[in-house]
């Protein structure tokens, strides 16, 4: 009985010694850093992702797209404190200078904190309908960072938890926010063009037509179908290109978006 009680008793102590090895070799894997460390680590993360792209970031922010378009904004992150900005949003294009900071919330978050474009749609009394007012664009200046994909960052807007990525840009991106606004009238007409508008849909074998109003001021469109029997409709935020425009929610057609 002694020599059974000692094996058990050994055996017991050998696993017991096992288990706290395999413990702590996990723990160290798993957590190799303290929270102080993680959290250094991913700041670090996202300032070097900002500052590495040598022409800066683009980003087509749609605050709202079911009353609101899209605005193009550019973003050159000089370094850990300063950034230059751009974007289309009005005729004034100038690339201004300001301050952001990478802050820690319920997640890392990048916050441009001095004034510069992307405040304008953030600015509740700068509203551009009726129903909107108390609520400007919609827009937000903090968004919290979820990762990297692709070569894009991918942050979500503090307010509203709204996606928002941005994609690296060009030496040509920062050139064309003029050619986006030299898109306009050819969306919102002239007083030398028809004042009935069309927007035609083609699925490859049958060609449908909407009556298209769109107000300039929030970048929003509204499409009625006139074709007979047919009750769809579209409601678009649009944002512009150099050589078209970009909708949201996407149009759908033949199944297709």
């Amino acid at each position: 009985m002694k020599l059974e009680t000692i094996i058990k008793s050994s055996l017991v102590a050998f696993l017991a010694l096992y288990m706290t090895s395999c413990s702590k070799d996990g723990a160290d894997s798993l957590f190799d850093k303290t929270p102080t460390g993680r959290v250094n680590a991913r700041t670090k993360e996202l300032n070097d992702l900002l500052t590495s792209s040598e022409f800066g970031w683009k980003a087509v922010y749609f605050t709202d797209n079911t009353q609101l378009g899209g605005f193009t904004h550019l973003f050159k992150f000089k370094d850990a404190k300063n950034v230059e900005m751009a974007s289309d949003f009005d005729d004034d294009t100038t690339k201004y200078s300001s301050e952001y900071s990478i802050e820690l919330g319920s997640t890392v978050s990048l916050v441009f904190t001095t004034k510069n474009r992307i405040h304008l749609l953030s600015d509740s009394y700068n509203a551009p309908t009726d129903a909107l007012l108390g609520k400007g664009y919609k827009g937000d200046f903090q968004f919290l960072y979820y990762g990297k994909e692709n070569d894009q960052i991918i942050f979500k807007t503090n307010r509203s938890h709204q996606e928002l990525r941005f994609v690296k840009a060009t030496a040509q991106d920062w050139l064309d926010l003029t050619a986006n606004r030299a898109m306009i009238p050819n969306v919102i007409g002239a007083p030398t063009r028809p004042l009935f508008r069309l927007l035609e849909t083609n699925d490859g074998t049958k060609i449908s037509k909407f009556d298209f109003t769109f107000d300039d001021a929030p970048r929003f469109a509204t499409a009625n179908s006139i074709d007979s029997g047919s009750l769809l409709s579209y409601n678009i935020g649009i944002a512009y290109t150099p050589t078209g425009i970009l909708v949201s929610p996407p149009v759908e057609v033949a199944g297709q978006n």
